[in-house]
């Protein structure tokens, strides 16, 4: 899956981006990211549309195809200040 989505039109390999989420490492010390083909957007490698297969995270995939199971990792509530704001019903 990964050497597919990597290669370029030209046959070249692009580059694996890493997307930090909010906290880049939890306390558990794992890294909270998605990962997706790099697209450097000349028309070399242009990115593709917006709702194309091409541009989903390896994340999505897969849990997609099976391979990783989603799992939502909730914000400790004193480090959310709007919860105790009154901003959380």
């Amino acid at each position: 899956m990964v050497n597919t989505r990597l290669k370029r039109p030209d046959g070249s390999q692009r580059k694996m981006a890493v997307i930090a989420t909010g906290e880049l490492v939890e306390k558990n010390g794992r890294l909270l990211a998605y990962t997706a083909p790099w697209f450097a957007g000349p028309p070399s490698d242009p990115l593709p549309p917006r709702d194309d297969p091409d541009r989903r995270t390896f994340n999505l995939d897969m849990v997609a195809l099976g391979w990783a199971a989603t799992f939502v990792i909730f914000s400790e509530p004193w480090r959310v200040p709007w919860i105790f704001s009154g901003g959380l019903v």
